[in-house]
C-alpha cells in the first residue's frame, strides 16, 4: 500500500482448541459475506470493516500454536487437527488512531469466536453418539460471526420473505452506497459494510430509491437508529447485557421478530444460549442423525438441545455447517 495508507501489526490470542482452517472453510460456504473477503493461497484472511466512518483492512494469518491441554474425554481424532494460539494481524487505514486499534481488535476477536470457550460443547458432545462425529469434523472451529451485529440485523431483514439473490443484491447496494472506501491509484480498492450513522444519514426517501422497496428501508432506518443508541458497537455495556435483556432490545426494533432476535443473538452477538426455531434445514439434519426417518419437531430439537445448556446454539451451528448425511 502506499505509504499514506498506515499500518498497524499485533497478536490476538484465541481459546483453544481454535482451527483457523476451519473458520476460512466455513467463509468459503456462507453465502450471505460472499465475495466480501478474499483468502491468499499461503491462508492469509483479509477483510474491511467500517470504524467511525473509515474503511479499516484487516489481514489475518494464524499462529501456530505450542500445543494445548488435550481432556480424554474429547474425541481422539481431534489430536490430528492443526490449532492455534491466535492470529496475527495487520489493519490498514487513513488514520489508525489508539481508539480505531482497539475498536478493531474488538471487531476481529467477535467476528471469528476467539475468546469462545468450546469446553461444554465438546463435554457434552463426546457422550452423545449424534453429534460426536459432527465435533470431529469441526474440531477447533470457533463460529464466524457476520463482522458486526449490525450487519446481521441488516440482513435478517433483507432476507424476510425474499428470495438469497435479491437479498444479497440489496446488500451490495447499500455496501455501494454508504459503505466508506479505501483506495489509492493503482492500489486496490476497499470497501465496507456501513455503519448505521451512514443508513441514517441517507434518510427514507433515498433508501426507498436504493432498495426499491419502501417496508425493507423503513424496517432498515429503524434497525439503525437502534444499533446507533441502544445496542452501539463500541459500547461496552451492551457486551455485558444478558441474553434476555439483549433479546428484549432487539425485539423492541421494528422490522425484528422473534426468529430474527435469536438469529442476532447467535450470529452477531454471539450469545449461544437459545436456537431459533422453525429451521427446516436444522429440522432435518437433526432429524437425520436423531430421529432417522423423519424430521425431527422443534419441540425435539428443543430436548436434544437441552443437554448443552449455554452452548446449544453451538451445537445447532455445527450440525447446520455439517449439513445433512449422504
Amino acid at each position: 500500500m502506499s505509504s499514506l495508507i498506515e499500518s498497524k501489526t499485533g497478536f490476538l490470542p484465541t481459546t483453544a482448541p481454535f482451527d483457523f482452517s476451519q473458520s476460512l472453510r466455513f467463509l468459503g460456504g456462507f453465502s450471505p459475506t460472499a465475495g466480501e473477503q478474499s483468502v491468499s493461497k499461503s491462508g492469509q484472511l483479509t477483510k474491511t470493516i467500517s470504524l467511525k466512518g473509515q474503511a479499516v483492512v484487516f489481514s489475518l494469518i494464524p499462529v501456530v500454536g505450542e500445543g494445548f491441554a488435550h481432556d480424554s474425554s474429547q474425541p481422539t481424532a481431534a489430536l490430528s487437527h492443526n490449532t492455534s494460539s491466535g492470529v496475527n494481524y495487520t489493519l490498514r487505514a487513513n488514520r489508525l488512531e489508539t481508539k480505531t486499534v482497539e475498536l478493531a481488535e474488538r471487531a476481529i476477536s467477535k467476528y471469528l469466536g476467539l475468546q469462545d470457550d468450546l469446553g461444554e460443547l465438546y463435554a457434552v458432545g463426546a457422550n452423545d453418539p449424534a453429534f460426536a462425529p459432527v465435533m470431529q469434523g469441526l474440531y477447533g472451529y470457533h463460529q464466524v460471526r457476520f463482522l458486526t451485529p449490525f450487519e446481521n440485523a441488516v440482513w435478517s431483514v433483507l432476507t424476510q420473505r425474499t428470495p438469497m439473490a435479491v437479498a444479497r443484491a440489496a446488500k451490495f447496494k447499500l455496501v455501494a452506497h454508504y459503505g466508506p472506501k479505501l483506495e489509492q491509484p493503482g492500489e486496490e480498492k476497499f470497501i465496507a459494510f456501513p455503519e448505521p450513522e451512514a443508513i441514517i444519514a441517507a434518510g427514507a426517501s433515498e433508501l426507498v430509491t436504493v432498495l426499491d422497496n419502501e417496508r425493507k428501508a423503513d424496517y432498515l432506518l429503524h434497525v439503525a437508529e437502534a444499533f446507533a443508541t441502544d445496542l452501539r458497537f463500541d459500547d461496552s455495556a451492551v457486551d455485558a447485557l444478558d441474553r434476555e435483556t439483549l433479546k428484549q432490545r432487539l425485539l423492541a426494533i421494528k422490522g425484528i421478530g422473534a426468529w430474527s432476535a435469536e438469529f442476532v443473538l447467535i450470529r452477531g452477538f454471539g450469545k449461544m444460549g437459545g436456537i431459533p426455531g422453525g429451521e427446516k434445514e436444522l429440522a432435518k439434519v437433526v432429524g437425520q442423525r436423531y430421529t432417522p426417518g423423519r424430521i425431527a419437531t422443534d419441540s425435539e430439537i428443543a430436548d436434544f438441545a437441552r443437554p448443552y445448556g449455554n452452548s446449544k446454539g453451538y451445537w445447532a451451528h455445527y450440525l447446520r455447517i455439517a449439513g445433512p448425511l449422504h
